[in-house]
């Protein structure tokens, strides 16, 4: 019986991370584009490329943000990603 508790258990926090890496790569791939529809083919690169370049950097620096972002990485992810195509609006709009 405990090794059947084990694989469940196991079993469930694998689902739970697999879970949370979805999650990720909704936030970071789909929703600008879904949200914001980029004119240009470069935003695909260019707006995920960004966001996880500053996800990175405020993970290595340990940048304290506070709120609801120290709760859920999720949403800060999502709202870095949301910011980058912001961004990136900004400059096909005004440069491109």
């Amino acid at each position: 019986m405990h090794t059947f508790a084990l694989v469940v258990a196991y079993g469930l926090f694998g689902l739970l991370i697999i879970g949370a890496i979805v999650l990720a790569i909704v936030a970071v791939f789909w929703l600008p584009d879904r949200l914001l529809g980029f004119k240009r083919a470069e935003a695909f690169i260019v707006v995920p490329s960004a966001t996880i370049a500053i996800w990175l950097l405020l993970s290595y620096l340990a940048v304290p943000i506070p709120g609801i972002l120290i709760i859920s990485p999720h949403k800060l992810l999502a709202g870095l990603a949301l910011t980058c195509g912001l961004v990136w609006c900004f400059v096909e709009d005004n440069w491109l």
